[in-house]
């Protein structure tokens, strides 16, 4: 399984424009619940849009590619 986050800019339209996809690392369990964490660099000012999904994932198989219904939320 692989966590993401996909952030940037907003524009006019409430969609987040020219986005960066970052890993999230998995940084402990909080009772049943996996935590997970990234650092995002802010380096200008304006609304921000961000989002997260999870994927599956095996360093062996193309899954982005052979499950075109993974898809971030809109």
């Amino acid at each position: 399984m692989r966590v993401e986050i996909y952030h940037g800019a907003v524009d006019s339209e409430g969609r987040i424009a020219h986005g960066v996809v970052e890993e999230m690392k998995h940084t402990g369990t909080s009772e049943s619940d996996h935590l997970y964490g990234v650092q995002v660099a802010c380096r200008d000012s304006g609304s921000r849009g961000f989002s997260v999904r999870v994927a599956a994932f095996h360093e062996d198989a193309i899954l982005p590619y052979e499950q075109p219904w993974l898809v971030w939320q809109e």
